[in-house]
């Protein structure tokens, strides 16, 4: 490859005989306007450049998916523009044989929500309701018995991404299978939108008449709104967990019921913060400070030294000051890891009821971007929070994300209720110095609850319980289905 970025039309020449092929089909059905075996051709190019796997195939690929996406009628101009910023950026990348960027799929929030769905239908029906699918250990508590481990399809990276391709198509065509087998009253869909897109568009070829419910929409409103049409015209109703976003779905002709998301509704009933500081030997009056790096090895990598300086400056300035570390299951060994070179002794726990009693004893909390800020706001800690990616993936995301913030409150409020502090403003010094402002100043700790509350609320925090209320919307589906089959 040379060292100048080509043409987006232009085609290396190094693409193997497999590549030849297949790319050639695309142009061919493109030239006959057969978009539908195009886009059958592309998969098959992309499944053979990922299995080889050739940097210059997946390039190729990209660029034929432009010339795909040129020829789709209705296709924005903004969107084409994205697609071709990300395959720009992918070639760049690819030249210096390093990128990262961000793909999720089959999310442990995921498995929350199916189970708690599962929950809801079994207390309304009792043992007439059964259930088939795909999920986690919760999912799987509930009777939800899944073919495979969806821990393979939570993917994080633009390379891990592309590679993954393959196996995410494999097990679309699975689920699909299982559907034709088992000839389910309803199907519904939750979170990871790159999979559950695949799904349903197979269930639909599988039986057209069934019922496809998407439960939590892509984040339109922050990037790529053009999803919001292509989910319109994937499922037949979606519910969702942000009032906010329904009527950016509804303008595509999308049926849309606003359920609310379960994190709003975590139970701190349970919760003893004396327990807390008993069990870390902090006085009654000692100040706590949350750290929560995340759920994910990158977001542990790439936060903890930032954060494990900014501990140790706050320390150093308040020798009574308890750190204390709540670490996910998924990462618990890598945090250990993390937490043994740090210059400032953390108190690192483990379990649902430790991080609960912690985040009711904190006095500041410093996080990473996620669900657990809505946890942290519902306990009434005020916060500071930081996220850093790959410097590839922030550039492509800058030019398409659209809310000027990552924290689902502050999005809800239109305002930094909490600080954020994201890619090169995340440093030590910086963490160190938003997070000191609220430990010294109990009137500034007091306000930043008090918004945090009125954001929670905006976000539906006193709305309809999620699981009764998505429950409801998918048993009125099903009766649909049934109606349809008598």
């Amino acid at each position: 490859m040379t060292s100048a970025e080509p043409g987006l039309d232009a085609r290396p020449a190094s693409v193997g005989a497999s590549w030849r092929g297949h790319l050639r089909v695309v142009d061919r059905a493109l030239g006959q306007r057969d978009l539908d075996q195009a886009q059958r051709a592309w998969e098959s190019a992309h499944l053979a450049a990922v299995e080889s796997p050739s940097w210059e195939g997946l390039i190729a690929t990209g660029q034929a998916s432009l010339r795909i996406g040129d020829a789709t009628a209705g296709r924005t101009a903004a969107e084409l523009a994205a697609r071709r910023a990300y395959f720009a950026a992918l070639y760049r990348a690819c030249q210096a044989n390093s990128f990262e960027g961000i793909l999720r799929a089959a999310e442990a929030s995921g498995d929350e929500r199916g189970a708690g769905l599962a929950r809801a239908l079994k207390r309304r029906l009792g043992a007439s309701v059964t259930f088939v699918g795909v999920g986690g250990a919760r999912m799987a508590a509930e009777g939800v018995q899944s073919p495979f481990n969806i821990a393979e399809l939570s993917v994080l990276g633009l390379v891990e991404g592309l590679m993954a391709y393959p196996r995410v198509v494999r097990r679309a065509d699975e689920v699909a299978a299982l559907a034709a087998r088992e000839r389910p009253d309803v199907a519904v869909l939750i979170d990871s939108w790159g999979f559950t897109l695949r799904v349903a568009q197979r269930l639909r070829k599988v039986d057209s008449r069934l019922p496809l419910v998407k439960y939590v929409g892509p984040q339109v409103w922050a990037s790529r709104p053009g999803r919001a049409r292509v989910l319109a015209g994937a499922v037949d109703h979606l519910l969702s967990i942000h009032a906010f976003e329904t009527p950016i779905f509804e303008a595509e002709g999308l049926p849309v019921t606003f359920v609310g998301d379960a994190t709003l509704r975590l139970d701190f009933s349970s919760a003893d913060p004396g327990r807390l500081r008993r069990r870390i030997g902090a006085a009654p009056d000692s100040q706590i400070l949350l750290v929560l790096p995340g759920s994910r090895p990158s977001e542990v990598r790439r936060l903890m030294p930032a954060f494990g300086d900014a501990a140790a400056r706050l320390k150093a300035e308040r020798p009574d000051l308890q750190v204390v570390l709540p670490a996910a299951d998924t990462v618990i060994d890598l945090v250990k890891a993390q937490v043994a070179g740090w210059l400032v002794r953390a108190h690192v726990l483990e379990g649902e009821a430790d991080k609960l009693d912690a985040m009711k004893a904190a006095t500041v909390a410093l996080a990473c971007s996620g669900t657990v800020t809505t946890q942290l706001a519902l306990a009434g800690v005020p916060m500071v929070v930081a996220y850093r990616i790959g410097p590839l993936t922030y550039a492509i995301l800058k030019r398409l994300v659209r809310t000027r913030y990552i924290t689902l409150f502050n999005i809800a409020a239109q305002k930094a209720v909490a600080p954020e502090l994201i890619q090169d403003a995340c440093t030590g010094e910086a963490l160190c110095a938003e997070v000191a402002r609220r430990l010294d100043d109990e009137d500034l700790r007091r306000a930043q609850t008090r918004a945090q509350f009125d954001a929670l609320d905006l976000m539906g925090r006193e709305g309809p319980h999620p699981d009764e209320a998505a429950a409801e919307a998918v048993l009125k589906l099903a009766e649909s289905r049934q109606a349809a089959r008598t």
